[in-house]
């Protein structure tokens, strides 16, 4: 395992941008960091303008995040957000499509 620390212990004080730089930067940043965001007219209004949110995961717990960040290498997700291990990335966008449903997503290398 490359990544040094504990992040697979829910820490309410780590957002998922500091998950995920902290994955890209302990790898020598060899991967990608990734942000999944609803497409423009697409998404669940949090109240806030037109803002615009998906569902997610944290810790087990399903949340709304206007966008949110991961870890991307050799095809695998690392976001403990969602799970403790790395997950395929045609799974973890499955999993958050079925989350999302009638919402297009959008995802951006960052």
């Amino acid at each position: 395992e490359f990544v040094e620390g504990d992040y697979n212990s829910p820490n309410r004080e780590l957002d998922c941008s500091d998950i995920a730089k902290s994955y890209y930067e302990a790898d020598g940043r060899a991967g990608k960091i990734m942000e999944i965001t609803t497409i423009e007219g697409s998404g669940y209004r949090t109240g806030y303008g037109n803002n615009r949110s998906i569902k997610g995961l944290e810790y087990g717990n399903k949340e709304e995040f206007s966008f949110h960040q991961f870890y991307l290498k050799d095809g695998n997700v690392y976001d403990p957000m969602f799970s403790p291990e790395p997950v395929k990335l045609d799974a973890y966008q499955k999993a958050y499509q079925d989350m999302n449903p009638n919402i297009k997503l959008d995802y951006n290398e960052q």
